[in-house]
């Protein structure tokens, strides 16, 4: 039966089943699970940026959906992130590492208050 299993995940089943719980804990936040926790602890002063990828008709990427990508709907964090809007599905692409040299060396990004 293994080989079943191996033939049709290609290998993925016995990670996503050594993952359940914590996937089980990606949910959306609700109270009692790990994300709802979570999104509720203190984060530090930091610069945030949300990288939100639109995928092909602009609601998110394959996986996961726009707002969840947006760490502004994170409660501890809410409208302390710059948002980067990156046309693209939820693999990463050779722009994707342009953006994150740009956005390492400071290049175009706004500071929490919105100074440069």
């Amino acid at each position: 039966m293994s080989w079943f299993k191996e033939f049709f995940s290609g290998g993925i089943y016995d990670v996503l089943e050594d993952s359940w719980g914590l996937l089980l804990d990606l949910v959306p936040p609700a109270p009692g699970n790990f994300l709802y926790w979570l999104d509720g602890q203190p984060h530090p002063e930091i610069q945030y940026v949300s990288i939100v990828r639109t995928g092909p008709v602009g609601l998110g990427d394959e996986l996961v959906p726009v707002y969840s990508q947006d760490m502004n709907n994170v409660p501890a964090l809410r409208g302390r992130s710059e948002v980067r809007v990156a046309p693209a599905g939820h693999l990463l692409n050779p722009a994707d590492g342009l953006l994150l040299a740009q956005l390492l060396n400071g290049a175009g990004t706004v500071t929490h208050g919105g100074e440069k």
